[in-house]
């Protein structure tokens, strides 16, 4: 159930600027006009990846690296948005099931509407972006729980003190 409105709107706003990136922006890849329409798949896993590295001094580092992080980098926000919308920590086996779904729906629009490759190392990449963002998630938890806990250490010494003076 959703607990916050103002997150839900951030979380539209961040699956529009997946959209964006991934089906019409030029700065990441994509190549506008119609002649260009194409429509491939991989399900080789790491193939993409390796033809990336193998191949960085004919493709460029950058070109390289804007694919290989950008996919990863791009789901990172996921689950810690989703978690605000939501008010509840989102465990691993739902956050992998959210990005892998997600990462697939993307991939067959990018298909069916020939703006390039379906390809199985996106979603890989894409997922693994996932599960950084269920550890960062689970950071901020630990912190908070730490500052609390040491909060409530501190407290406890306090009033023992009190108590010892009295």
């Amino acid at each position: 159930m959703i607990k916050n409105k103002k997150w839900l709107i951030v979380l539209a706003l961040y699956l529009l600027a997946i959209s964006y990136i991934v089906f019409f922006s030029s700065t990441y890849g994509r190549i506008s006009g119609a002649a260009t329409k194409f429509s491939t798949i991989n399900l080789v896993p790491f193939k993409t990846v390796s033809r990336y590295i193998n191949g960085v001094k004919v493709v460029g580092l950058i070109s390289a690296m804007k694919n290989i992080l950008g996919n990863i980098v791009i789901f990172i926000p996921l689950v810690p948005i989703l978690k605000l919308v939501l008010n509840r920590r989102i465990t691993f086996i739902p956050a992998f099931l959210i990005g892998a779904l997600v990462s697939f729906a993307i991939e067959t629009i990018q298909y069916k509407m020939q703006l390039g490759v379906f390809d199985i190392d996106d979603i890989i990449l894409n997922v693994i972006g996932v599960i950084i963002g269920v550890f960062i998630q689970g950071k901020k938890k630990s912190k908070k729980k730490r500052k609390k806990n040491i909060s409530k250490t501190k407290n406890t010494k306090t009033r023992k003190y009190k108590e010892k003076s009295q």
